[in-house]
């Protein structure tokens, strides 16, 4: 008897490995050999066998560190960031641990209907309360002013550095750090790798004389679509009541219009029309997060001083200066020993 298969025996099922698509995840070939049989077995194969262990592993490899000194902090910003470009630039954030992280202020307490109204009136009446203020019609630096004069606003503060990310998070009582990959954030929103990494001038309009009004007549009959800088659309945003802009929000340096933001080397990612988290927006490998043991915070603090690392430094100003004199005087008559605060700021990264 040829073809077919003997009667009461069981017919040998082979399984073709199921291709996966790019995970944002690193995973090695191994794992991803394993992924790719357990995506194309059996239901009962998922069960008993392959999913219990990968999804432990899953959850090994996505749990947020506990960081419980600064050497364990930069060694988890270095292992975490070995994938990335080590010529660009990395940046930090630092704020407590809360349902609404990397959400800016302006979106967390409900304002984004009133968006326009305070800035216009911000612009209106600052140069009273401020010597020196920006050019009318230089909204990016209004915007900028305006953050760190504590106004809610669609920015998210950011640093380039990662011990002062970790200051501003040790002033809270549930301290979690953020590391972001800003280049790689913005090609996520052009949605295209960029052929220049740097980041946009976000001022710069690259089609002012587009007019959509001109589209489909004789003299544009090849009509073409408005070239677009994402930074500036969000920017419009801003003054426009939320009519230009596009989906992701995009990583900007800002114009330093205060020494507070040199000091802190302050950089921004600016919102646009999702208002949603940034940690919920971009894929793991472009964003991490770290938890702060809180038995370690006061003795990381102390780390912080010594690193050089201090109120007057981040704030050098006056405010700054008698914030660091007070901790220090605080710190030899307190029990126990440390300062027993950091300032706090209308322009730090905590949101308020």
């Amino acid at each position: 008897m040829t073809g077919g298969r003997r009667p009461g025996s069981r017919q040998r099922r082979c399984f073709k490995p199921h291709r996966l698509p790019p995970s944002p995840w690193p995973l090695s070939p191994d794992r991803r050999r394993a992924l790719e049989l357990l995506a194309s077995c059996p239901r009962e194969v998922h069960t008993l066998m392959l999913a219990p262990r990968l999804l432990e592993e899953d959850l090994k490899m996505n749990a947020t560190p506990i960081i419980k000194s600064i050497e364990e902090f930069i060694a988890a910003v270095r292992k975490d960031s070995s994938d990335w470009d080590p010529n660009e630039p990395k940046w930090f954030r630092g704020e407590p641990k809360s349902n609404t992280s990397l959400v800016p202020t302006l979106y967390r307490k409900g304002l984004a209907q009133h968006e326009n109204a305070l800035l216009q009136t911000f612009r209106a009446r600052a140069s009273g309360y401020h010597d020196v203020v920006p050019i009318r019609e230089h909204t990016d630096q209004w915007l900028f002013l305006a953050r760190h004069a504590g106004l809610p606003t669609r920015l998210l503060d950011w640093s380039e550095s990662a011990l002062i990310g970790l200051y501003f998070a040790l002033k809270q009582d549930s301290p979690v750090v953020w590391m972001l990959n800003p280049l790689a954030l913005n090609d996520l929103s052009y949605g295209q790798p960029s052929a220049v990494r740097e980041f946009p001038l976000v001022w710069h309009d690259p089609d002012p004389n587009w007019d959509p009004k001109r589209v489909g007549r004789r003299i544009w009959s090849r009509a073409r679509p408005r070239k677009v800088n994402p930074a500036f659309e969000n920017l419009r945003g801003a003054w426009e009541n939320d009519v230009p802009g596009v989906l992701l929000p995009v990583a900007i340096h800002p114009t330093y219009v205060h020494s507070r933001l040199r000091s802190q080397r302050s950089c921004f990612t600016i919102h646009g029309k999702s208002k949603s988290g940034l940690n919920t927006l971009v894929p793991r490998s472009m964003l991490r997060g770290y938890v702060v043991d809180l038995a370690s915070r006061r003795c990381m603090i102390n780390e912080l001083a010594l690193l050089g690392i201090t109120d007057s430094v981040v704030f050098p100003d006056l405010d700054g200066l008698a914030s660091e004199l007070e901790g220090r005087f605080l710190y030899s008559t307190t029990p126990g020993g440390g300062p027993t605060h950091l300032l706090a700021a209308p322009d730090s990264q905590e949101p308020e």
